[in-house]
Order: structure tokens, then C-alpha cells, then sequence
């Protein structure tokens, strides 16, 4: 038979080990929410920067 004890330590252990689970899942939710806005913001200064290429009628091409 498996002491009090023991299954108390081993309740504790998994206790501890959901508990990082739940961080590391609220990290990562964090982190795609950060690439996913990054993503906007790098799509939107593309498109003005093709913007800005088209009204130079693309005299300074590649230095944009």
C-alpha cells in the first residue's frame, strides 16, 4: 500500500506541473498575439513602402 505520503507529494507534484502548463499556455497565447501584430505592422509598411515606390514612380528602387 502506497503511504499518505507518497500520494500527497505525488497530488503536489502534479499540481505543480499543471500549474506550469497553465503559464507556459499563457505565454504562448501572449507571444502569438505579439507575431500576430507584427505581422500587421510589417504587412502595413510593405504596402507603404510599395506606396511610396509607386508615387516615385520607382526612381529610388532599392533603397527603400
Amino acid at each position: 500500500m502506497v503511504a499518505k505520503a507518497e500520494l500527497d507529494l505525488a497530488m503536489y507534484m502534479l499540481h505543480q506541473r499543471d500549474m506550469r502548463c497553465e503559464e507556459m499556455t499563457l505565454e504562448l497565447v501572449n507571444l502569438l498575439e505579439e507575431r500576430d501584430t507584427l505581422q500587421l505592422k510589417l504587412s502595413n509598411t510593405l504596402r507603404q513602402v510599395e506606396a511610396i515606390r509607386a508615387q516615385t514612380g520607382g526612381l529610388q528602387e532599392g533603397k527603400l
